[in-house]
């Protein structure tokens, strides 16, 4: 039976009515968990009570009244220091340590889960990731060489650990791709299981270099590297913040932008050039900023790559393959499983020591991505 123009468009509406509602509520769960997250007391002042509603909206609503008084409010911005001191300056300092760290995970998440969303677009199959382009292995040695060179202080130089850490890991990236473009089809479709041979050859070639660099680590600089690597210690500090949020917004807004058209890297390259597409110059952007993200995002929170891979595989599974859909819903359902993840940090304390937020997240999904390999439904068809 053939529906109607008018059939179809009703259709179409109560379809778009019931995203616009999904949406809707995913965008509210997001809202409450990060404006939850900014009431829990920053960890790092030890205070037996965890909850710091009302001394943190002051400092919040002091900071905002502190950044327009320079040119609106002089005679408040004067008594600055008297202000703070009422409010209590751990509980300031603290506030906004806390909005810093939260807002990473809000966006780190966000872009390991639209980074794995994209990669597994592109390759057809859920166990993508930028992993099998060597990005984590170059992030790896790069960090143990910032720790060989540099010690204790490679914990506060993270200019010259992006540098390090985005050079290596584009190495290993480009090296991969032309490997694995030698080694496949040569039309231009990705072979998964070619790249993931050369990305795993390519890996284990980087980490026995990895590794010798750690092998020859004092117990110091070992320490310093596990943090590192584990997300133990995160830099908040202002260049930090500008230099995630600039990288965060050149590979995440062009992503959200060309979502309309990404549905076309999936289709396969000779019946994109039939119906006049050139898929090339979408994969390559998508792969560019797939890397990007995820080299920010591991440089600054540690191990959570896993989200690059269950988050798009359950977002596919509810809201189907199309691309629109899973990059939006990728981006509010990984940033709050990651903002959940670092705040459970702050209640799960080892010998009064927070455990990593890379434990409890891996703890999280491992079993749901054992759930994955057991089924393999891949939500493509």
């Amino acid at each position: 039976m053939q529906l109607t123009k008018q059939e179809v468009l009703k259709v179409y509406q109560t379809d778009k009515k019931k995203d616009q509602k999904k949406l809707a509520l995913v965008i509210a769960v997001t809202v409450f968990i990060f404006l939850f997250c900014l009431t829990i007391r920053y960890h790092a002042y030890g205070y037996e009570d965890k909850i710091a509603l009302r001394e943190y909206m002051q400092s919040f609503a002091a900071g905002i009244r502190f950044l327009f008084g320079r040119i609106f409010d002089t005679d408040y911005y004067a008594q600055k220091e008297a202000v703070i001191e009422s409010i209590g300056k751990v509980n300031y300092l603290g506030a906004f340590a806390r909005l810093k760290e939260t807002l990473m995970a809000l966006l780190a998440g966000a872009a390991m889960a639209i980074s794995g969303a994209i990669f597994q677009t592109i390759y057809k199959n859920p166990m993508a990731s930028p992993n099998i382009l060597g990005a984590t292995a170059g992030i790896h040695l790069g960090n143990v060489i910032m720790v060989v060179l540099y010690s204790s202080m490679a914990l506060e130089m993270i200019y010259t650990r992006y540098k390090i850490c985005y050079f290596l890991t584009a190495v290993c990236v480009v090296v991969v791709l032309l490997l694995g473009k030698w080694a496949g089809d040569q039309k231009g479709n990705p072979n998964v299981m070619e790249m993931v041979m050369v990305g795993a050859i390519i890996s284990q070639g980087i980490n026995v270099f990895t590794q010798y660099f750690m092998y020859n680590l004092e117990d110091e600089d070992l320490l310093i590297y596990q943090q590192i690597v584990l997300g133990t210690y995160q830099q908040t500090d202002f260049i930090s913040m500008i230099i995630f949020l600039v990288l965060m917004g050149i590979s995440i807004i062009p992503m959200l932008l060309l979502r309309y058209y990404f549905n076309a890297a999936a289709i396969d390259y000779v019946d994109a050039k039939t119906a006049g597409i050139n898929p090339g110059p979408i994969r390559m952007i998508g792969q560019i900023c797939g890397v990007i993200m995820v080299t920010a995002a591991t440089i600054h929170c540690g191990e959570i790559g896993m989200i690059t891979m269950v988050v798009p595989y359950l977002i596919r599974a509810v809201v189907g393959a199309d691309f629109r859909k899973v990059c939006i819903y990728s981006f509010w359902v990984g940033g709050c499983l990651l903002m959940i993840c670092r705040l459970l940090t702050s209640f799960i304390l080892i010998a009064d020591e927070e455990i990593p937020v890379s434990f409890i997240l891996n703890i999280a999904l491992t079993p749901i991505f054992m759930i994955i390999l057991a089924q393999r439904k891949r939500g493509f068809q």
